[in-house]
């Protein structure tokens, strides 16, 4: 009855790039995942062109959801795919995608994976003249942590020579012993037209006084840069004048340019680590657990280390033993909680932290998380609920305890606990899509038990009722969300 109907070739990819340009990651990846599949059976709706740059969008996906290992495999299939096509196919669609762009993604998700070694060789893998600005920045920045100073100072040159007013490359190539004659090189007929320039030689001068280690010139220079001027309240320069102070000695007059950050933006963390340190070297005990408390709101996804680095002085100051330092120190590299061999040793840790503090949140998540990787949901669900007792509702809080429900297959409760992180933050992205899979599988609870009631009574399950009606369709989510880490 359809058949007069013309199908569209190109009807997979254009949904999905839609889907992809209004930031709907699951969709893509589900859609994307049947597309690709029937693209191996039918390249004549899917090409292998439509499916490099579906592989993609299906990559950039699972990277946008923190999925870092599913959009390496994307990227790499897809680097794989647009190789053959560029040298063999007789296909009149070209190549999508430049191989270097899919290259640094895959740059960028092998770092999240602590992969720096291969890394830096998907990078270098990248032909020098096909390097865009971004490559040679991260190569710069990988060359100077493995100390190829040389290499280092040639990759930030090459990013000065396209963007010369780039603060962290001009930075990094004065922390390598470039003087000034060196870098008027860059900024000679390109800096011109810049209104109010003089900051910025200002700027470049404090840093070289600073690398010196002439402090009473670089603070000289940089007060002159940050009293009743237009960057009086700026970040970036008042967190230099903190570290020029730092450094000179003057930890008491290093606080207030941070403190006055804080204050401004509390939602930066640029600079926190330092001020919890400089708090903590002048014992003031209650400014650090304000500190400490306020990173720890702001840290949603816990990825940051300067709310740990905070705990850690804290705990510190609240008890100088040498057990308050080990906790200190596992709380700032690498946590304890991320080994299972040492997992009883991080829940000792954790425990005395939450001694100290109980309203803790960083600690109270964490322990939960343990408890979780060995499988003690219910016990994870009380500790919530003990150091949450006569606590502040935070989103946090019942996002992890949706979570924990859901894995104990208490449906009801755990959406209740999403629909109450929805209304106190009713975008975020985990509680919606954790209401998404309690639906699906509240679907397939269904469906199971009218298969299984179908083959009691010796009838199919799609002849029980001849009024049945399917009920409306919904693409549920499929395994590359990662609304599962919180």
């Amino acid at each position: 009855m359809m058949a007069f109907l013309k199908s569209s070739k190109t009807f997979y990819l254009d949904q999905i790039t839609v889907m992809f340009k209004e930031q709907l990651y699951s969709s893509v990846l589900s859609f994307g995942s049947v597309a690709l599949n029937l693209g191996e059976r039918y390249p004549e709706h899917v090409s292998e062109a439509q499916q490099v740059t579906i592989l993609i969008m299906c990559g950039d996906s699972a990277y946008f959801t923190h999925d870092y290992v599913q959009a390496e495999s994307f990227y790499r299939k897809a680097l794989q795919l647009g190789k053959s096509l560029s040298k063999g196919s007789t296909s009149k669609e070209c190549v999508p995608e430049d191989n270097n762009d899919i290259k640094y993604k895959l740059y960028l998700c092998l770092m999240q994976c602590k992969k720096p070694e291969e890394a830096l060789n998907m990078l270098q893998s990248i032909p020098a003249k096909g390097r865009a600005v971004r490559t040679n920045m991260a190569l710069g920045k990988l060359y100077k942590q493995n100390g190829m100073e040389r290499a280092a100072i040639t990759a930030f040159k090459e990013v000065l020579k396209e963007c010369p007013t780039s603060m962290e490359a001009i930075e990094s190539l004065i922390s390598l012993g470039l003087g000034d004659t060196d870098l008027q090189v860059f900024f000679n007929h390109k800096l011109n037209k810049m209104p109010y320039s003089e900051w910025f030689h200002n700027w470049i001068r404090a840093l070289q006084q600073l690398f010196l280690r002439d402090y009473p010139s670089a603070l000289q220079t940089l007060n002159t840069l940050t009293d009743h001027t237009p960057l009086k309240h700026n970040r970036y320069m008042l967190h230099t004048l903190s570290l020029a102070y730092t450094l000179e000695g003057n930890y008491e007059e290093a606080i207030g340019p941070l403190l006055l950050c804080h204050r401004l933006e509390p939602g930066n963390m640029y600079g926190m680590d330092l001020l919890a340190f400089l708090l903590w070297s002048k014992k003031k005990l209650l400014t650090l657990q304000s500190l400490a408390n306020r990173l720890s709101d702001v840290n949603y996804n816990e990825n940051r280390p300067e709310a740990w680095i905070a705990l850690g002085y804290y705990s510190l100051l609240m008890e100088p033993t040498q057990k308050g330092l080990s906790f200190a120190e596992r709380m700032c590299a690498q946590p304890l909680s991320k080994e299972p061999l040492n997992f009883s040793k991080a829940k000792s840790c954790l425990d005395k932290a939450l001694q100290l503090n109980k309203r803790h949140w960083p600690a109270v998540l964490t322990l939960t998380q343990i408890l979780e990787e060995e499988g003690h949901y219910d016990v994870a669900v009380q500790k919530l609920q003990e150091y949450a007792d006569g606590g502040p509702t935070r989103v946090r809080f019942h996002l992890r305890m949706a979570h924990l429900l859901s894995k104990m297959r208490s449906n009801d409760e755990a959406a209740d606990h999403y629909a109450i992180t929805l209304r106190l933050d009713p975008n975020n992205r985990d509680a919606l899509e954790g209401l998404d899979r309690l639906d699906f599988r509240t679907i397939m609870v269904k469906e199971e038990e009218t298969e299984v009631t179908s083959r009691d009574i010796g009838v199919s399950p799609f002849n029980i009722d001849d009024d049945y009606q399917e009920e409306p369709g919904w693409v549920p989510l499929n395994q590359f969300a990662v609304g599962e880490r919180l």
